[in-house]
């Protein structure tokens, strides 16, 4: 595929290994250069950088920076993109999930149509603005002179800005001249930019005076006060960090000043801010070796040269000191943060970098209000070069829930648990500076701390107990309830899964026919965090069970005049070993056979059948045929080729030894699709626990070969996902079930190549079926669509796959139903013969279901109508018919 940086959203359900931590999904977008992140409590506002085309869904952004809201499961709600804006940008997010963002531009900047110029080309300045939750911008304020701004609200969603300046700053109407070459500010807006107050906080004496813009400076009150920390630079060795408490008016309340005395090498602290529930005050900072710290009356001394160590110190609402710590984490200490305070916890990051080892790592540290580590997770561990590998955490955020969000960047392949990410450059590399950017991460960290895990077995004898030898059982889904989560063993058949403090039944899937499960569930109960528990079950064969599938699978679309290929596939799922035979037909009026993987027994006509030996248990075969449609085919011909497999009057259960495939000539075609088996199921077929079947199809359109495809299909609320059965696929795969009805698959170094060096090859297909839940009622649609991912590449969408519950409809509305010309440009003709004489309502949709025109027409027994296309983008889109007896639907595809 394209090497272009794309938005990567590889949602995985998989672990961090370290006592219950799990990541759950991961994102590259934009670079490293500063990203930030803040929760609303359930979504995730994230913004960075962006120095090469970067899409976020169906844009591209070249330049500027991203402002981008993601679901609770990394799913893309919007972005936008501030052109102009450059280095870091802040948020934070208002009590009504309202948006705030700060930062700074130079020469012009860019937000919806909101255009600020500076006076002077090269000239610096800084704003400020909000949006809505969807995105809207409500206001924006500039600052002139400004460098960029911290920013923080109180608890009472007042605004507060501080950052530097130099000559005149200018707030609107109001303006502060600097003392001397440098000052610093803090300003006050309300909730709807309105300017409250601005003052130089500058101190007095010669000291210089910084806000250190990476890290969490500025900390609004639990009402209407802030916090600032102001960085102090003097003479080699020292240094003093002064902590300020400001009341709603600017009035100073108190300092707190922290000096830093005789360590090795500048002064260059990294503080960190955070603020409890009961407004005690929070600071973290990494400590350079040999230093003495000095707060009030008490000193902490740190006299080891080799590493770096980091200060934690608590201050009550009026100033005093608490209690200071310094916390033994050993190495060099890149940075640390802090997250905001949730049920008396307290969340730290830690980035380590040892150059004369070549060693880094980073940490993520639960604490109690105490200052006491509750727990501390090493993220990841690894030797590093900063031309080639590195990961650093720059940023922390937490949910209602308390899961974790981070961001920061990464290069080269890192490993995160069962998760890979492939970090690239983002600039030009040179010899003395090395890359000037690389890729920026997002990344979730569910705060599950408990886990269950197992194994799932051929409990060959019966005894409920894994001997040597025995296999495992591959694919088995568990259902975790009243969580209504899944686990699925892997290859070996192990299984893994989070969960929180509760009580739990663990129940395989009861669509296995030919084993009997011991035991039939497992009760699991954790009464804290930090817990494990360990629940094998074995499946022992049921003896002498003849059972073999078939099934038949379309993967590439029909054409007139192009390949067409056909997968056989067939499996062995009962308890004996099997020899016998299948055999399939296939269209030869429209259809020209030109290859077959596995030479046939017999060929007579359209008729093939194979014999097979010795299928074992759980054994599957492809023979995969090639074919060429005839040039002559009519669009829209219904192709049908049926299967059959045997032995069938000694199979256990027969419904599975026959397959038909019915599949229509095509003309234009998206290659990436979702097709659903039956269009409409009866309530009756629901009670009866009718499967729906399902083909995923995708292709390799780029330019060069996809070394992994990640397939991530919406099953959704209303299909029992305990009951998912897997078919068939082209290539090797791994599966697993995420949260809210994902199922992801995994082709991993498929080596995909493109369409244009090799397009029979680039073609890849997922099948599977599962059961519709049986509260299904009249009028209710089972929908869903599938997202495929090439490499790094932005997800491809398919069409919604749609099924609706109705009563059989023993009198079709329509007997004719077709567009011309399809594919189309500026008009389709739609033509229908009607059954009656009824008015209809002709509908254009896009692959999103969204209306785009509606039309109704009055009653005839004949429709013949031209749809104008009013010139919209090409793809592929839906034209619905619906009368009073009915619905009808077919693709367009507009060119």
């Amino acid at each position: 595929m394209k090497r272009t940086l794309l938005l990567l959203f590889l949602t995985i359900a998989g672990s961090l290994t370290v006592r219950g931590q799990a990541f759950q999904w991961a994102n590259l977008q934009g670079t490293d250069y500063f990203p930030s992140i803040q929760s609303d409590g359930a979504n995730l506002i994230s913004a960075g950088e962006i120095t090469t085309p970067t899409v976020f869904g169906s844009q591209t952004f070249s330049g500027g920076c991203y402002l981008a809201k993601h679901n609770t499961n990394g799913s893309l709600v919007w972005a936008k993109n501030i052109i102009g804006a450059t280095i870091q940008i802040e948020i934070a997010t208002d009590r009504n999930k309202n948006i705030l963002i700060a930062g700074a531009y130079r020469d012009s900047l860019f937000i919806d149509t909101v255009i600020f110029k500076t006076p002077r080309r090269h000239q610096k300045e800084a704003f400020i603005a909000k949006f809505n939750p969807s995105g809207n911008l409500i206001w924006i304020q500039k600052l002139i002179a400004s460098s960029n701004p911290l920013l923080t609200l109180d608890g009472n969603d007042n605004i507060y800005l501080a950052g530097s300046f130099q000559g005149t700053l200018s707030i609107g109407n109001t303006s502060l001249i600097a003392n001397g070459i440098n000052s610093t500010y803090l300003a006050k807006f309300d909730s709807n930019g309105r300017l409250q107050w601005v003052k130089n906080t500058t101190d007095n004496t010669n000291n210089v005076a910084y806000f250190f813009e990476p890290y969490t400076n500025l900390q609004g009150g639990l009402n209407e006060d802030v916090y600032t920390v102001a960085v102090f630079s003097k003479t080699h060795p020292s240094g003093e960090l002064t902590i300020t408490k400001y009341n709603k008016q600017g009035q100073k309340l108190w300092d707190k000043r922290i000096e830093y005395l005789g360590h090795n090498g500048p002064f260059d602290p990294r503080p960190s801010l955070s603020l409890d529930s009961t407004e005690h005050l929070y600071l973290s900072d990494r400590i350079l070796g040999n230093t003495i710290i000095r707060i009030d009356n008490t000193s902490l001394t740190f006299s080891d040269t080799s590493t770096d160590n980091t200060l934690f110190t608590k201050l009550s609402p009026t100033g005093k000191l608490t209690w200071a710590k310094i916390l033994p984490f050993g190495s060099r200490v890149i940075g640390t943060r802090l997250a905001k305070e949730i049920r008396n916890e307290l969340t730290m990051t830690r980035d380590f970098a040892d150059w004369r080892t070549g060693k880094e790592s980073n940490h993520i540290s639960r604490l109690d209000t105490a200052g006491n580590i509750l727990d501390s997770k090493t993220i990841n561990a690894r030797t590093f070069d900063p031309l080639t590998r590195s990961f650093g955490i720059y940023g922390i955020t937490l949910d209602d829930e308390n899961n974790q969000y981070i961001t920061g960047g990464v290069l080269g392949t890192i490993r995160l648990g069962s998760l890979t990410i492939n970090g690239l450059l983002q600039g030009p590399m040179t010899p003395s500076n090395g890359p000037t950017r690389v890729s920026g991460y997002i990344a979730k960290i569910l705060n599950h701390f408990n886990t269950v895990s197992g194994n799932l077995f051929i409990d060959a004898n019966g005894n409920g107990v894994k001997d040597t030898g025995e296999k495992p059982y591959q694919e088995g889904i568990i259902e975790i309830n009243p969580m209504m989560a899944y686990a699925v063993s892997d290859s070996n058949g192990n299984y893994l899964a989070y969960l929180p403090k509760g009580n739990f039944n663990l129940t395989p899937s009861a669509s296995i026919l030919n084993y009997t499960i011991s035991p039939q569930n497992h009760s699991v109960s954790f009464t804290g965090t930090n817990q494990t528990q360990v629940k094998d079950f074995g499946f022992a064969p049921i003896p002498n069970r003849n059972d073999v599938k078939i099934t038949v699978t379309a993967m590439t679309p029909s054409r007139p005049g192009f390949p067409l290929k056909y997968r056989v596939t067939y499996k062995n799922v009962g308890t004996t070993t099997l020899s016998d035979s299948l055999n399939l037909k296939y269209d030869q009026a429209n259809l020209t056979l030109g290859s077959v993987s596995v030479t046939p027994a017999v060929h007579q006509g359209n008729y093939l059948r194979w014999n097979y030996q010795n299928l074992q248990p759980n054994e599957s075969r492809n023979i995969d045929l090639q074919f060429t449609v005839n040039v002559s085919t009519p669009r829209s011909t219904v192709l049908i080729a049926p299967s059959y497999i045997s032995p069938f009057a000694t199979d256990h259960f027969k419904a599975n030894n026959t397959d038909t495939l019915r599949h229509p000539v095509t003309g234009s075609y998206d290659p990436n699709d979702k097709q659903v088996n039956l269009d409409k199921l009866s309530p009756t077929q629901v009670n009866s626990g009718q499967l729906l079947g399902y083909v995923i199809r995708f292709q390799n359109t780029g330019n060069d070969t996809a070394f992994t495809v990640v397939v991530r299909d919406s099953i959704g609320d209303k299909l029992q996902i305990s009951s998912f059965e897997m078919l068939s696929a082209s290539h090797a795969y791994t599966f697993r079930i995420l949260d809210k009805g994902i199922i992801e698959w995994r082709f991993e170094n498929i080596l995909l190549p493109d369409s244009n060096r090799n397009e029979p090859a680039s073609h890849g297909f997922i099948r599977y079926r599962i059961k519709p839940k049986s509260n299904l009622k009249l009028g209710d649609e089972i929908k869903g669509r599938a997202a495929i991912y090439f490499d790094f590449n932005e997800p491809i969408f398919t069409n919604f796959a749609l099924t609706r519950i109705a009563e059989p409809n023993r009198n079709p509305f329509v007997s004719d139903f077709y567009l011309y010309p399809n594919p189309a440009k500026n008009y389709v003709t739609v033509a229908a013969d009607l059954k009656n004489r009824s008015s209809a309502t002709i509908s254009l949709m896009n692959i999103l279901g969204q209306t785009i025109s509606k039309v109704t027409l009055p009653g005839n027994e004949q429709l013949h109508y031209k749809l104008p296309l009013n010139n919209l983008p090409k793809g592929v889109y839906v034209v619905q018919l619906e009368t009073g007896n009915g619905r009808r639907t077919q693709r367009l595809v507009i060119q």
